[in-house]
């Protein structure tokens, strides 16, 4: 088979493809990487006061759980174990493994965080609504009600400490392939 004559051979199809767009455009897939990879990480400041929140609900969470399961106390957890022993066990051990996760967290984010994340926000809006849905009746039960509820502030620091960080914290959102969802997409 021959060739062609009045068809360009390769090189002369890129020769003059180059001729009519000038230079090449530069390579900015580098410098773009580097951008979005900053981006995507939490200020410096951010990450030592999520460290600290994070710190200070894991040693909370755990002497709260010492204490209930120790039963040393007639609020929180102690009560329900004495009642129901089982209900407190298992209960204790939830509030036990999320204080190990945000104690983790602490000592390192950035293996940890995007896990527990989602489990402890759960924990923090299941807690936050059974607490408003009782407190019109247990508003009037006094001091055993505010440091009952005071267990709970462990979960709402370490999801505050997770948050904080978290990479893109207080970004929008972005689907894996770095498209914007349809609802925050700008025109």
């Amino acid at each position: 088979m021959g060739r062609h004559t009045d068809q360009p051979t390769l090189d002369e199809q890129v020769l003059h493809f180059r001729e009519r767009i000038g230079a090449a455009p530069p390579d900015v897939t580098r410098a773009a990487s580097l951008a979005f990879a900053q981006r995507s990480q939490p200020a410096g400041q951010q990450v030592r006061a999520g460290r600290v929140l994070l710190a200070v609900a894991g040693v909370l969470g755990l002497s709260l759980s010492a204490v209930a399961l120790a039963g040393l106390a007639g609020w929180g957890l102690g009560a329900s174990v004495a009642r129901d022993m089982h209900l407190g066990l298992d209960l204790s051990a939830v509030q036990i493994a999320l204080a190990v996760g945000w104690l983790l967290a602490a000592w390192r984010p950035e293996r940890y965080r995007s896990g527990l994340l989602p489990v402890s926000a759960a924990a923090a809006i299941a807690l936050t609504l059974s607490s408003s849905l009782a407190s019109p009746v247990t508003a009037t039960a006094g001091t055993q009600v505010i440091l009952a509820e005071a267990s709970h502030l462990p979960v709402l620091l370490g999801t505050a400490g997770l948050w904080l960080v978290a990479p893109g914290a207080g970004t929008s959102f972005r689907h894996r392939s770095g498209r914007r969802p349809a609802s925050q997409a700008t025109a």
